[in-house]
């Protein structure tokens, strides 16, 4: 089984990217869906963070526009909500990958946001990087409800740098044209895969 890790930067496209993969039934570990399940009401993660930051949970319910703009502010928070969160994601990307081996899917994919910052890129034989124009990406970004220039910079400020995860690739997309020309180059790298 190839497993591929598909990373981008926020606003690069990548949604559309995991969209087309899962349109050809390949299956794909969302990492920000996980983390979302793991922030449950009254969750062993949310009781955590409610230790630490009581602030920002009411009632057992994260209050997540305040937890955001905490952690945007304070890389120190940003540290120990991902020391809470990323033993919990890996534990949830492990079991997708021995499931999809039992299963004996040929190709899986791990969408994930801080693929090589968590090391996550390990576990992936290839890694797939979709990126765009940075005047692409700010439109993208700042048609967000609630978005702001201070919350995407704070966003960027966690991520590394496009052009490190573009040079880290095995694979790019670029996905600053249409969406026809996103789907003839992801096309022509699962043609590889096909074929390998």
């Amino acid at each position: 089984m190839i497993i591929l890790g598909i990373t981008g930067s926020i606003g690069m496209g990548k949604s559309a990217a995991v969209k087309w993969l899962r349109r050809r039934h390949i299956p794909v570990f969302d990492a920000d869906k996980v983390v979302h399940a793991l922030s449950k009401p009254h969750s062993p993660a949310i009781k955590k963070i409610s230790q630490l930051y009581p602030d920002v949970v009411e009632n057992g319910v994260l209050q997540r526009q305040k937890l955001g703009a905490l952690a945007f502010e304070n890389p120190h928070v940003r540290k120990e909500l991902e020391a809470i969160f990323h033993p919990l994601v890996h534990q949830q990307k492990l079991k997708f990958i021995k499931a999809c081996r039992a299963r004996r899917v040929p190709l899986a994919a791990l969408d994930i946001p801080l693929l090589f910052e968590t090391g996550s890129d390990d576990l992936c034989h290839k890694t797939l990087v979709v990126t765009a124009p940075p005047f692409i990406q700010k439109h993208r970004v700042m048609r967000r409800k609630g978005m702001t220039v201070e919350k995407m910079q704070g966003v960027l400020n966690a991520q590394l740098p496009d052009a490190v995860k573009r040079r880290r690739a095995d694979y790019l997309i670029n996905t600053g044209l249409d969406k026809g020309n996103t789907a003839k180059q992801l096309r022509r790298v699962f043609t590889q895969f096909k074929s390998a």
